[in-house]
């Protein structure tokens, strides 16, 4: 997860570290990697310490179409201009609720895992709250509370996607708004409303 108090170094391993989660989840859905594959190569991406080894267990791979790619070398932002953190979820389960500040932009990752997201105490930010979701073969669940827009701008590849929030015709005018988006591949991507006591 990149916090404001990481150096570029860490940051930048943890952007590769990432996109090449990403690359190598776009090539098991291609039938480029077997489970097994992917698996060993996810456990490797997380041992890597370095750009170098992380970005070197993708680049057998043939290249795909609209796959992340190599991110050219930028200064890291001022750490009070960071405002996304990442949330990962590999062969696992994981649950996020309780009283938290959620960042602008939140990406979560999941890969053969569970993932719970509950924002029905979260603070959240002015404006709109990203979600960017990457799921493959997951199930990522996003509860909000009843006085929240949510706006699901999420694809489904062979995978289901519901939003069972509350309709916005029935929200206050300025209520805050949760913006879901990316992608889930033979996953379940689920978003519903439910108030703190429920």
């Amino acid at each position: 997860m990149t916090s404001p108090g990481q150096p570029p170094s860490l940051q930048a391993l943890e952007q590769e570290r990432e996109r090449v989660i990403t690359l190598l989840s776009r090539h098991f859905a291609n039938d480029n990697l077997s489970i097994e594959e992917l698996e060993t190569r996810l456990e490797m991406v997380y041992r890597a310490a370095s750009v170098a080894e992380i970005r070197a267990l993708a680049s057998d791979l043939p290249a795909i179409e609209g796959a992340p790619a190599t991110p050219a070398t930028r200064p890291a932002p001022a750490p009070s201009q960071i405002v996304h953190s990442r949330m990962v979820s590999v062969l696992s389960s994981r649950v996020r609720r309780g009283a938290w500040i959620p960042p602008q932009r939140l990406d979560v990752v999941a890969v053969l895992s569970d993932t719970h997201l509950d924002l029905r105490e979260a603070q959240l930010s002015d404006g709109v709250t990203e979600i960017h979701v990457k799921a493959t073969w997951a199930s990522v669940r996003i509860t909000v509370p009843s006085h929240v827009h949510v706006v699901t701008d999420a694809m489904p590849l062979l995978a289901s996607v519901s939003d069972r929030s509350v309709a916005s015709r029935s929200l206050r005018h300025g209520a805050p708004v949760v913006r879901i988006t990316g992608w889930a591949l033979m996953s379940d991507l689920s978003v519903r409303s439910r108030d703190p006591e429920d």
